[in-house]
């Protein structure tokens, strides 16, 4: 089977994240014997042709008069720090969809590797993906990262949520509505879907493979300052959710500071955000390689990922999860991933006012941290298992209708 694959960012950074995602998915398609084409469609496209492993990737950048319509909103975005960030996506996958030079690009593109299906990774590609789809009469998937109207609401003002659903939900149903088949991340997500626009998706798993376990290193971890098995591990982008945990990991930090010895260790753009006053016991790492990440985890005594805000699912509680570490989350969890329970694989705090203290009780508590991992490892096999979750992709891929 072809597999045409559209994703508005390029896939440079893989160590984490959706770029980790979107890459385990289609590689582990990739070795059933599928053939891949991602293609990514940026105002900054290197209009390259690379390989990243067995997928071939296209770097597409767009034409000078999409640069020109989109510019006023990305402006918007940025000096709004992301705030009016859904102005310019509500604009993106209508001149994406209508720019006759953007869509002969990618058909001619299309036209030669003759996909049997074309995936929208997230809605924004979607009306381009339709477009191609209908013109070569393959069939369109959209697989959906999150409940776009519910995840823009996080960053933009109260004031202007009202403007957001008004933009972004008419669109997102639309987009959603033309597709064959919706695949979500999150079976929270697919409930979500089905209730909002009265559409049928279906929650598959999420696709991570965890690296061999002799591809970790200690030296890794001890470069880094960090002593394996004793430090807790928070790993995130530079975005509010993850600022609202680390302003709460900061106080739990503050009082277990002359109370344990264990460290938490920040990892990724999160880094960014903490203070040069920070208790003795917050070791900021920063952005790492997949390598040393994969190392991060193996070494970890436990894992922090709450979810407070937000749509979709959290990569690093997937990634927490499938390396069998107890990890602290919230009760939004156990909506995306059946199967989780409190104190049995999982550890839920109620919400942001308990968390500090949630995190003391794992700290101080090494019993209740050796039953968690023990119900991780086996929620893990049973419910993370990369191939046979690459199984039902392969299932869903197969089996979508015109």
């Amino acid at each position: 089977m072809k597999i045409l694959v559209l994703v508005h960012r390029p896939l440079y950074s893989l160590s984490s994240g959706i770029a980790r995602v979107i890459y385990d998915t289609y590689i582990g398609l990739s070795k059933r014997g599928h053939e891949i084409l991602i293609a990514s469609l940026t105002r900054r496209g290197s209009e390259s042709r690379r390989n990243i492993d067995k997928l071939k990737h296209l770097d597409l950048r767009e034409d000078v008069l999409s640069r020109i319509i989109l510019l006023p909103s990305r402006i918007l975005t940025v000096a709004s720090r992301k705030g009016l960030s859904f102005v310019q996506l509500s604009l993106m996958p209508k001149i994406y969809g209508k720019n006759p030079k953007i869509i002969n690009k990618l058909v001619k593109i299309a036209k030669k590797f003759d996909p049997d299906i074309v995936i929208s990774e997230l809605i924004y590609m979607g009306f381009l993906a339709n477009r191609i789809s209908t013109e070569l009469g393959s069939n369109f998937i959209i697989r959906s990262h999150n409940v776009e109207m519910e995840y823009l609401s996080i960053f933009a003002p109260r004031s202007m949520h009202m403007l957001l659903k008004s933009l972004i939900q008419p669109l997102e149903q639309k987009v959603l509505s033309l597709s064959n088949k919706i695949i979500t991340l999150s079976l929270r997500d697919a409930y979500l879907i089905n209730e909002i626009y009265n559409l049928s998706a279906e929650f598959l798993g999420v696709p991570l493979q965890k690296p061999p376990d002799e591809f970790a290193c200690k030296e890794d971890v001890e470069k880094l300052d960090l002593e394996p098995y004793n430090y807790f591990l928070f790993t995130g982008s530079l975005h509010k959710p993850n600022v609202v945990v680390l302003r709460e990991l900061l106080k739990a930090a503050k009082y277990l500071e002359s109370k344990s010895t264990l460290t938490i260790a920040v990892v990724g753009s999160i880094s960014e955000a903490v203070p040069r006053s920070r208790p003795s016991n917050i070791k900021v790492v920063g952005i790492v390689s997949a390598k040393v990440l994969h190392s991060l985890y193996t070494y970890a005594e436990a894992s922090i990922a709450p979810i407070f805000q937000g749509s979709g699912i959290p990569i690093k509680l997937v990634e927490s999860l499938i390396y069998g570490l107890p990890t602290i989350t919230t009760r939004k969890a156990l909506l995306m991933l059946p199967g989780l329970k409190h104190g049995d694989n999982i550890f839920v705090t109620k919400d942001v006012k308990s968390f500090t203290k949630d995190i003391q009780t794992l700290v101080e508590d090494v019993e209740l941290r050796e039953t968690i991992k023990r119900g991780a490892q086996n929620f893990s096999q049973k419910n993370l298992n990369y191939h046979k979750i690459l199984q039902c992709y392969e299932l869903a891929l197969t089996t979508s209708k015109s």
